[in-house]
């Protein structure tokens, strides 16, 4: 439960800083960019057919669970906190701002 919810400051946090400083680094030599994510959610999901029932019903548990909610909302918070814009993955075009 406690790594779930820590999740996004143990894991993807320290690598999202990295991320967030580089537009600033490279303005010089390349066009202004935003960093984007076209896709996002809670874990825990198999695609269809490539997991068997009791692995569906674990999954469905885990990841429609509170926890997991925190830990979704966390990581999105944290995200846009560190400049991240959310994408729909057929808005992923040069264009600033074609978020949600």
């Amino acid at each position: 439960m406690q790594e779930t919810l820590l999740g996004f400051l143990t894991g993807a946090r320290p690598g999202q800083e990295k991320m967030a400083r580089a537009p600033a680094a490279l303005a010089a030599a390349r066009p202004p960019y935003e960093l984007a994510a076209y896709e996002g959610g809670p874990s825990g999901y198999a695609l269809p057919g490539r997991d068997s029932p009791p692995q569906r019903e674990a999954n469905e548990r885990y990841g429609k669970s509170l926890a997991m909610a925190v830990a979704a909302l966390d990581a999105w918070l944290g995200s846009y906190a560190l400049g991240w814009t959310g994408r729909r993955w057929r808005c992923a075009t040069a264009t600033p701002r074609a978020i949600w």
